[in-house]
């Protein structure tokens, strides 16, 4: 797939991040419709020719004409929300240092948990792939604050540092 073949088939709105058939590809689908349907992890795939696309990688190529180098991160972590200003490229470490909270986090920031044993909030953070012990607070706010001071600190550029 190229962006000359793409271009014909679907509309990328930077906008809304939303992908709209140009031509009708398969029985269920009309021109118009949006295209894709999300999947089990929450990214939208788009099916052209049985073959299947994320729908952000789809985007790239259709704004810029070529496909990423590496991966496409979301900012806001929403892996359905498409829009143009919503991605941006990324190296895999990167997009992971761009993660979401665990669903079973007990303080629901990234690095920040309560230990029992302590009686108190440990921070921790991904340094070249360890998991590395940074501190232990009282205060939740006081963990937070210092997670997202060593992320900034660790982490390769900034501009992917997040608190929650």
């Amino acid at each position: 797939m190229d962006a000359q073949t793409l271009r014909p088939l679907l509309h990328y709105d930077p906008e809304t991040g939303v992908l709209t058939w140009l031509q009708k590809l398969a029985s269920r689908q009309y021109v118009g419709d949006a295209a894709g349907r999300r999947n089990h992890d929450g990214y939208v795939i788009v099916g052209i020719w049985h073959k299947r696309y994320c729908a952000h990688r789809l985007a790239w190529l259709y704004m810029t004409g070529g496909w990423p180098e590496h991966e496409i991160d979301h900012v806001d972590r929403d892996r359905s929300n498409n829009r143009w200003g919503n991605l941006r490229p990324a190296t895999h470490k990167q997009n992971a240092e761009n993660r979401s909270p665990r669903h079973d986090s007990s303080s629901r920031f990234v690095g920040v948990l309560w230990s029992s044993r302590d009686q108190a909030w440990r921070t921790v953070i991904n340094i070249n792939g360890r998991k590395r012990h940074i501190g232990t607070h009282k205060s939740l706010l006081d963990a937070v604050a210092h997670r997202i001071s060593a992320s900034r600190k660790y982490h390769t550029h900034s501009q992917f540092v997040g608190g929650a």
